[in-house]
């Protein structure tokens, strides 16, 4: 092949494909000339183009593939903390406010309380071992004049066996029973951010727990993620775990709403 140009004779070859065979020119031209220019138009292709743009999106830069998983992270480290500040929350017999700093602040102070008390009773502890290995002779038991048994009728009946008096009535036989009492209703809420810690102590009914879910999803927006209950002697214990949603006015419902619905689905008798 050599450079076309105006004045050059197109129906006559060069003279190195004149001296060249006919078969050899025309397996040259079937073989080698199509695949020239193949890789230029495979490469320039829409479509290899459009895969190559998808795999890089795919993979992403390494900068973008870094700040997604710090982003994911972050969320994790989030999440745990405030499992642990629901948690703590439900410790602390008092709270004032629901923010992180508030819990914080009353668990110290919590804290201090129980040191304090601690040491109270350590203190008194040591002083009923002190009086109980004072020595007590026989001789002031003698001056005294009063014996054990007269002591234990003036001091009159053991606590323990008037309670145990008043938790007995009569059957229709005259069978002594304990007397029934009704478990203590006790509900608990804490809420942090998104995160909700829901605690229930109450009687049992049957599908109690299903219906309180019902009415937290569909009423409150609160989802119930894990469910931890256990019955005992017909008290339903429960531990619920939620996430909070925003309602239509891009407000959360409090604590109080929640303890006051979850109060109205409990059996009362």
């Amino acid at each position: 092949f050599s450079k076309w140009t105006i004045r050059s004779d197109h129906h006559q070859l060069p003279v190195a494909l004149e001296r060249a065979s006919s078969q050899w020119l025309l397996k040259y031209i079937l073989f080698s000339v199509p695949l020239l220019h193949s890789k230029y138009r495979d490469e320039n292709s829409p479509k290899a183009r459009d895969a190559d743009a998808a795999a890089r999106f795919r993979k992403g830069t390494p900068q973008e593939e870094l700040s997604a998983n710090h982003v994911l992270a972050e969320r994790r480290r989030r999440e745990k903390l405030n499992e642990r500040f629901i948690i703590l929350r439900s410790l602390v017999p008092f709270v004032t406010k629901m923010d992180k700093a508030s819990i914080l602040g009353d668990t110290i102070e919590y804290v201090k309380q129980l040191r304090k008390k601690i040491q109270e009773l350590e203190t008194r502890n040591k002083e009923i071992e002190a009086h109980n290995e004072r020595p007590r002779s026989a001789d002031s038991l003698q001056r005294s004049g009063v014996t054990v048994s007269e002591r234990a009728r003036s001091l009159g009946p053991e606590p323990g066996r008037e309670k145990r008096k008043m938790r007995i009535v009569t059957g229709r036989r005259g069978e002594a029973r304990p007397k029934k009492t009704q478990p203590e209703t006790a509900v608990e809420v804490s809420i942090i951010e998104n995160d909700a810690l829901l605690e229930l102590q109450c009687e049992y009914r049957e599908g109690l727990l299903a219906d309180i879910m019902r009415m937290l999803r569909e009423q409150l927006r609160i989802e119930i993620t894990t469910v931890q209950s256990s019955l005992n002697n017909g008290v339903l214990a429960a531990e619920l775990r939620a996430k909070v949603k925003d309602n239509v006015n891009g407000k959360k419902v409090s604590i109080t709403e929640v303890k006051w619905a979850i109060n109205q689905m409990i059996p009362s008798f």
